[in-house]
């Protein structure tokens, strides 16, 4: 499955969970939304904190088998996985959304969060794949995963 729909699926499975467990806590206690702006705190922030939950990877991407990796290839700072998670969500729903149905490409999108973000999402199988490519290269290993990844990107999504 491309790395695309893996998201999709992610940030379903990320809605979904976080919308049982509010469901769960309406029904234990009917008043908990009784207007005292708990439902900012259980449904807005977790959105933006999903990602922090094993690192680099929100419960969704952990089950489709995906992660997040900075420029450097390793799980990224909480800060910026907060900035992205926030920035993904507004900003990049609007790229995807243009570059989807507008522009025709949605490698757009991947070069967005690539360079305004300094974030990827692979793929666990790849990452393996591309790591061990990498590895066997000369020079920097952040350099060489990062141009076997936009090559595999672009093998995808630029046909």
């Amino acid at each position: 499955m491309k790395i695309l729909k893996k998201r999709a699926w992610a940030a379903i499975i990320d809605v979904f969970i976080l919308g049982l467990i509010i469901g769960i806590l309406q029904f234990l206690n009917p008043n908990l939304f009784d207007g005292r702006g708990y439902l900012l705190i259980l449904f807005i922030i977790p959105l933006f904190l999903r990602d922090i939950l094993f690192r680099n990877a929100s419960l969704g991407k952990v089950l489709c088998r995906i992660a997040i990796y900075g420029n450097d290839w390793k799980a990224p700072s909480l800060w910026l996985l907060i900035k992205r998670s926030f920035l993904t969500a507004t900003i990049g729903y609007g790229i995807f959304m243009k570059s989807k149905f507008i522009d025709g490409g949605v490698i757009s999108l991947f070069d967005w969060e690539r360079d305004t973000l300094g974030t990827r999402v692979i793929d666990k199988r790849i990452y393996k794949e591309l790591e061990s490519i990498a590895k066997n290269r000369n020079g920097d290993f952040a350099k060489n995963m990062t141009e076997l990844y936009n090559e595999y990107l672009r093998s995808l999504y630029l046909k």
